[in-house]
């Protein structure tokens, strides 16, 4: 997966400019190993400026999120039929003894 990172690095040192100097620049992992690379910071978009691949954590987060809202509704639902077929298994052992009574009358 491509994880993307703002990453300060070594650039044009003839530049007159800081910004050419030490530009700062969306990268993937795999690109900036490319680099000389001063620090690491929070990016700012999603897209590696070099190679283009997409960072898609926070999309994967977010399904996560989903899926693990969609496990507990699932689990609670569970619960209530467990409970609710516990009940049905009483009744119906209570019916068994009432008719067995009945048999043993008859």
């Amino acid at each position: 997966m491509c994880k993307i990172n703002a990453y300060t690095v070594w650039g044009d040192m003839l530049s007159d400019k800081s910004s050419e100097n030490y530009p700062v620049k969306d990268l993937c992992e795999e690109c900036a190993a490319n680099y000389k690379v001063i620090s690491t910071e929070a990016p700012m978009g999603n897209v590696c400026e070099d190679c283009g691949c997409e960072d898609i954590r926070e999309e994967l987060e977010n399904r996560k999120e989903e899926i693990n809202e969609e496990i507990n509704e699932v689990e609670n639902k569970i619960d209530e039929l467990e409970t609710e077929l516990n009940d049905y298994k009483e009744r119906l052992a209570e019916l068994n003894r009432e008719l067995e009574d009945i048999e043993n009358q008859i």
